[in-house]
């Protein structure tokens, strides 16, 4: 996947994504990551990255 190819390089989005695959392989359903002052709408779907389990190999 684009992690494993180092699309996110330490740093980055490096330690997030590897967070956000640590916490669905674990079990979570949905990652969001945004900014605090994105919230509302990262909630709302219109902003951040949203990650599913289903995105993530098992």
């Amino acid at each position: 996947g684009f992690y494993n190819s180092g699309q996110f390089p330490p740093g980055s989005m490096g330690p997030k994504i590897e967070a956000a695959i640590r916490f669905l392989k674990g079990g979570g359903e949905e990652v969001i990551i945004t900014s605090i002052d994105k919230l509302f709408e990262a909630i709302d779907g219109t902003a951040g990255t949203h990650i599913y389990r289903d995105d993530v190999s098992p």
